[in-house]
């Protein structure tokens, strides 16, 4: 009788109970995003884990790690898949990344470190959201009269994220990426359209909004805002512009241009502000600027760029995303000189990342720098317009050129039932191709820098024009072929 009521099998049960309060291990979410990475693109996980992969863009993408043996099906926009770790994986680091065509070598990897059970501590990641909400929370008078510029990225990511607002202020929203992305406050009923590359919008915050509200701003294309592309926006009373120069966040637009920059750089009055752009470009490629001129670069992408000028060793250094520089043409120039600059990232200057920089008087460097259009305006260079003009005038030869994520030009025209000589060139880091619908018309699938020419013949007609890769298309990378 007294082994029958022994209490050592109650004793057993203690580390049961401590299994039950410890819970189930939680799935790691990873985000496969369309600026080519994994959010996150490191991280830790235990043997038996689930690892729920979202595709957070309008691209294909997959997860795949080879030596762990497992792999996410090719996920279209918007679509999610569980995958788990085996339970017999040794601890260490394994590499995964994305099979589409030309993701991986874009950059689109990451690790994924095995540690023992109970090593990892995903609940950590919620302590920058608390900073958020209280940085959120913090407001202040603000100058209704000032524009609020915010940036829609590629990065899937508004910048700012937070802010604060009058009513009665403007809002422009900017796509300073090569996706479509717009911008949504479901809370008072505002939206912009779906932004295309480059276009802006102005939304006007409702005028009988009370201070203090706190509402959420979001990207409504598919898989964006579940990629984190949303943000806070607070409402303040009005005030002063000095009041409102007490707060950053707030009016980042506030500090004149001619002073400082975005990150605080000391800009001369005639600065000149060059953006490197993802899409293999300069904005502008060609402008005239005077001995001892300061240069501002800018990088509104996703890519790491730089600007070089080996005649002055001048190097402005790797820029990242969102990054800015300053750098000064040397004062020993001559007037009358013309260089070259370029992008030394590997694969940017063979893609047509270069541009001319022609030294002239400080008084005429002044005039044309006012004249110069600036980033998106400047994507178009005169001298590339008048290279357009010139393919289209020829009806023998035309010109296409494959960026991420587009074609340039959209449109095209070429004469009917004669022998036309297509050059496709890819400027982009992605693989595409070119493909006429309906027709025997394809190039073969190139990669960033190559170029490939073909041969049509078509009948008159009109005709769309669109890259295979998967996702491309739906992505927008299509244009129309008009035969005539």
């Amino acid at each position: 009788i007294g082994e029958a009521g022994a209490a050592a099998p109650e004793e057993e049960e203690a580390p049961a109970e401590e299994e039950a309060a410890a819970g189930p291990v939680e799935a790691i979410t990873v985000n496969a995003l369309d600026s080519l990475a994994f959010d996150p693109s490191a991280f830790e996980a235990t043997p038996g884990q689930d690892i729920h992969v979202v595709n957070a863009g309008a691209l294909q993408h997959d997860f795949h790690c080879e030596d762990l043996g497992i792999a996410t099906d090719m996920l279209n926009g918007g679509d999610e898949q569980t995958i788990t770790v085996p339970d017999d994986a040794a601890p260490g680091e394994y590499e995964f990344w994305c099979t589409v065509p030309g993701h991986r070598e874009g950059g689109m990897e990451g690790t994924v470190t095995i540690v023992e059970a109970g090593a990892a501590a995903p609940e950590e990641e919620e302590a920058p959201a608390e900073e958020e909400s209280d940085a959120a929370a913090a407001s202040g008078a603000v100058d209704a009269s000032e524009v609020i510029t915010v940036e829609a990225t590629d990065a899937l990511m508004f910048e700012p994220s937070e802010f604060t607002a009058a009513p009665g202020q403007t809002i422009k929203v900017i796509n300073v990426g090569a996706l479509q992305h717009d911008f949504v406050i479901d809370d008072w009923g505002l939206a912009t359209r779906l932004l295309n590359r480059d276009e802006e919008e102005d939304l006007l915050i409702p005028s009988n909004v009370k201070p203090g509200a706190s509402v959420t701003f979001y990207c409504s294309v598919p898989g964006h805002q579940a990629a984190g592309m949303q943000g806070t926006l607070t409402i303040a009373e009005a005030g002063a512009a000095e009041d409102a120069a007490a707060s950053e966040e707030s009016t980042p637009e506030e500090a004149p241009a001619a002073d400082t920059s975005e990150s605080g750089l000391e800009l001369d009055q005639n600065a000149i502000r060059v953006a490197a752009l993802d899409t293999m470009r300069f904005a502008p490629s060609q402008f005239s600027a005077a001995p001892g001129q300061q240069i501002h670069l800018v990088n509104p992408g996703v890519l790491v760029h730089d600007i070089v000028v080996d005649e002055w060793e001048l190097d402005s250094g790797a820029i990242g995303s969102g990054e800015e520089a300053v750098f000064n043409i040397p004062e020993s120039v001559e007037v009358g000189a013309e260089v070259e600059f370029y992008c030394s990232v590997p694969g940017h200057r063979e893609s047509g990342m270069v541009g001319t920089i022609t030294i002239v008087e400080a008084d005429v460097a002044a005039a044309a720098a006012a004249a110069t259009p600036t980033d998106a305006e400047a994507v178009a260079s005169p001298a590339d317009d008048a290279g357009a003009d010139e393919a289209a005038s020829d009806a023998s030869a035309v010109e296409v050129t494959t960026v991420d994520i587009a074609f340039e030009p959209t449109e095209l025209a070429i004469a009917a039932d004669t022998d036309v000589t297509i050059t496709v060139t890819n400027a982009g880091v992605l693989q595409h191709d070119f493909v006429v619908e309906d027709t025997d018309v394809a190039t073969d699938l190139l990669n960033g820098g190559d170029s490939t020419e073909i041969v049509v013949n078509l009948p008159a007609g009109e005709y769309t024009y669109f890259c295979s890769v998967p996702g491309h298309r739906d992505a927008g990378m299509e244009g129309t072929l008009t035969v005539e």
